[in-house]
């Protein structure tokens, strides 16, 4: 007696029609299922679609009424909502109201010797850093000849600098020791010296030297067709001794437009040393000049953070 063999499951399917019928119902009953879930699942969340919609839509709302509110809050300075004008300045030199303790001195002091002298000046522009339309400016309100060929084109200028002995009001001011003796320095006459440098009449330069404020201010015009120039000393440090001398200022330079003023700052540090010419004998004095611009904002000048620096050598030949 035989035994049975295992059913092979890689046959091929041989059954009757009847049971290829029943397999074709069976599979259409499953499709038909599976098609009324697919719709009941896509009619559930139709129903929740509007939901979702209502959420999202409060969220954004809330959202944007945060932002909102943080950003009107933002533009609020100062104590009871009132916006002040100096607000977190950091590093920054208010311009409008200087006070007396930024002055070291009531002028820039030269050694006593070079009171009542008359010199020669010959300066050349050596190198421009950052913005060089704010240099230029700057270069020539300070009285920069020649329109700016002389600083495009690094010329030497040459003008005449007068030195004399200082005004009443800061005679003791100008005293310092040198050699065991007290002596009076000299100061520089900036109305002779900035009209010798424009190349216009001593009169068209006007010098409040007679003030008993620090700040020392020069206006000027070119021409009677320009618009005064006003300078105005800040800020001010100094260095004397016979052997090197020498200044840190920090300028206003005013001028009008459309009958406003507008105010530009720069910082002028410049250090002298002295000698003699090797060949005349006379005295000279050899010097580098370094001027910084800064954006002014609101009165405030951002002395944090230089827009230019222009140096330039000098040299004073004494006449």
């Amino acid at each position: 007696m035989t035994s049975a063999s295992p059913p092979n499951i890689c046959k091929v399917n041989t059954s009757t029609p009847k049971s290829r019928l029943h397999a074709k119902r069976m599979q259409q009953h499953t499709a038909s299922n599976l098609k009324s879930r697919r719709d009941a699942l896509n009619s559930a969340l139709t129903s929740l679609l509007p939901s979702f919609l209502i959420l999202t839509s409060v969220e954004s709302a809330a959202a944007t009424t945060t932002t909102t509110t943080t950003t009107m809050a933002s533009t609020i300075e100062g104590v009871g909502g009132t916006k002040q004008r100096i607000q977190g300045i950091g590093g920054g030199f208010d311009i409008l109201t200087p006070n007396p303790s930024n002055f070291a001195s009531l002028d820039v002091y030269y050694p006593s010797s070079m009171t009542n002298t008359q010199w020669r000046m010959q300066r050349v522009v050596t190198s421009v850093e950052g913005d060089a339309g704010q240099a230029a400016t700057v270069w020539t309100l300070l009285g920069g000849s020649n329109g700016e060929r002389a600083f495009n084109e690094k010329l030497t200028e040459v003008y005449n600098v007068y030195f004399v002995a200082p005004p009443q009001y800061d005679v003791d001011d100008a005293l310092y020791q040198y050699d065991g003796k007290t002596v009076r320095a000299a100061v520089l006459d900036r109305a002779s010296t900035l009209a010798s440098r424009l190349g216009v009449e001593s009169d068209d330069v006007h010098w409040a030297k007679d003030s008993h404020e620090p700040q020392q201010i020069t206006s000027y015009t070119r021409n009677k067709k320009d618009a005064a120039v006003e300078l105005s000393t800040l800020q001010r440090k100094i260095e004397l001794s016979e052997i090197g001398f020498g200044s840190d200022e920090l300028i206003k330079l005013t001028t009008c437009s459309f009958g406003a003023g507008i105010d530009r700052v720069c910082r002028i540090k410049i250090r002298y040393k002295r000698g003699y010419d090797e060949l005349t004998g006379k005295r000279i004095v050899d010097g580098i000049e370094i001027v910084t611009t800064y954006r002014v904002l609101d009165g405030v000048a951002g002395i944090e953070m230089p827009t230019s620096t222009c140096k330039s050598r000098l040299r004073l030949t004494e006449l």
